[in-house]
């Protein structure tokens, strides 16, 4: 029987195939691929890069271009009441020079064909991580590569108005914001401002992918999840990582973001300007509490 997260291969497949024919350009097809903590993200594209010709596919997560856990740690410092900044997570702890670097030697001609994809050790200091040496970092030949993925849980998230933010924040507390409530509307903003700057990034897609849920209320399967990927993670690394209680501190803190940012990811608010033109370029994969498909939608 082929694993949940290997059920999604052949409509994630026959999606990228037709956006291939799709392009109007030489350069990779470049895909964003969005979905909850622990929703099979990484088991999807491991599949992917196998399934297709060899050295064809160049995957890397937001993930990997999170702060150092140095300027991290600056960064808590420096927002001391923002209880988000307090470790990575949230739209403000990534490099996204770096992410866009990485995108821009991907798909420029000339110059050295072999380009080092960033790499993030999400187990280091006891779980609060810290970016690898790039020693360590996996190349890629870029001149074998006609598709790029660019996968994580807030990939394609949109800032949303200051308007549109307030309305939602001041709502009478309910399943929409309960998780918004527990910070300022002020170190939520903080938030919402520094995510407008990640647009740079999410402009380079041509397409994306999201791993949804069947139910208004989905970020909540968020923990489950998100224990069983840390249980795993500390069985590879001998017992590093963090414990059950520091997970649900942990994911507290990308509430809000879920709360704010996920039903404008459903609605493609990624494409808002040109809902037209992008019309069939995003893949939905609608799943249950196990990960398992409900249905596929094409929008």
């Amino acid at each position: 029987m082929l694993s949940k997260e290997t059920d999604k291969l052949p409509g994630l497949l026959e999606f990228i195939n037709t956006q291939l024919l799709l392009r109007d350009t030489n350069r990779p097809l470049i895909i964003g691929l969005a979905g909850f903590q622990g929703s099979g993200k990484s088991t999807l594209v491991s599949s992917l890069i196998t399934a297709r010709p060899d050295g064809s596919t160049a995957v890397f997560s937001i993930d990997d271009c999170y702060l150092t856990y140095a300027e991290q740690q600056e960064l808590a410092r420096q927002n001391p009441q923002n209880k988000m900044l307090q470790h990575r997570g949230v739209p403000s702890t990534h490099d996204i020079d770096l992410c866009l670097q990485t995108i821009t030697q991907l798909t420029t001609s000339g110059g050295d064909d072999l380009v080092k994809l960033p790499k993030y050790d999400k187990s280091a200091y006891d779980g609060n991580g810290d970016r690898m040496d790039i020693s360590e970092w996996t190349s890629v030949d870029k001149s074998k590569i006609d598709l790029i993925v660019l996968e994580g849980w807030c990939v394609g998230f949109q800032a949303v108005t200051n308007q549109e933010l307030e309305h939602q924040y001041n709502l009478d507390s309910n399943d929409n914001n309960k998780f918004m409530k527990l910070h300022s509307l002020d170190d939520i903003k903080t938030i919402n401002e520094k995510l407008k700057s990640y647009h740079q990034i999410w402009s380079t897609f041509d397409a994306f992918v999201l791993l949804d849920v069947d139910n208004d209320n989905g970020a909540q399967i968020v923990y489950k999840w998100r224990m069983q990927q840390e249980h795993e993670l500390r069985k590879r690394t001998n017992g590093r990582g963090m414990t059950d209680d520091a997970v649900k501190e942990f994911v507290n803190g990308y509430m809000p973001c879920y709360e704010l940012y996920w039903n404008g990811l459903r609605s493609r608010a990624l494409w808002r300007d040109k809902m037209e033109k992008m019309k069939n370029r995003m893949l939905r994969f609608i799943m249950g509490d196990n990960r398992e498909i409900i249905r596929i939608e094409i929008l």
